[in-house]
């Protein structure tokens, strides 16, 4: 259950440093050695989504969007 709440938390946070995604990486296929697939195999999924929107740039526009008001 650990794992599995690090992974989503560190998969939110890889939207902006898509660095901490790694560590999402991780969680997910720990879970998957775990016998825990479907768990793990959908946390690595959005990870990489997420990490994919992160280096798109998301977090510079969402910044510049935020300080504009």
């Amino acid at each position: 259950m650990v794992l599995l709440a690090l992974g989503w938390g560190a998969a939110i946070i890889s939207i902006f440093s898509p660095a901490i995604g790694c560590i999402s990486i991780i969680s997910g296929l720990s879970l998957i050695k775990k016998h825990r697939k479907f768990a793990g195999c959908t946390l690595v999924l959005i990870t990489l989504i997420l990490v994919y929107i992160g280096l798109s740039g998301f977090s510079d526009g969402f910044i510049a969007g935020i300080q504009k008001k």
